[in-house]
């Protein structure tokens, strides 16, 4: 259907129900604040090209060995109690990410017996 077609078709539906279709007007808007209302405008700014605070994918661990972990060792059972497993939690983890700064996760020391 093409905007004359249904230019058309709104007129010839106005003249069937008697008369034209009156526009619907917003209210007006009572003017706040102390400013007169005026329009905005700014100029673009380059963000600084370093010190952007973020990490830059993909993280990838370099070396296994560079992993360290707590001395204490948790043992998880399962719920059931049919077999159960010891570990030394992983206490830091050090990768790279895209950019290959050094990224470190510090994890916390888990109970000594988890619930």
């Amino acid at each position: 259907m093409s905007n004359d077609s249904g230019a058309k078709l709104v007129a010839d539906l106005a003249a069937l129900v008697g008369g034209s279709p009156t526009p619907k007007r917003l209210p007006a808007v009572a003017i706040r604040g102390a400013l007169a209302d005026k329009r905005g405008r700014s100029d673009y700014q380059e963000p600084a090209a370093t010190g952007t605070g973020s990490i830059a994918s993909p993280l990838t661990e370099p070396a296994y060995e560079d992993r360290t972990f707590y001395n204490t060792a948790v043992t998880y059972k399962s719920t059931d109690g049919l077999w159960s497993f010891t570990v030394n939690p992983i206490r830091e983890v050090k990768m790279v990410d895209g950019n290959e700064t050094p990224v470190r996760f510090v994890y916390a020391q888990p109970p000594a017996s988890p619930a």
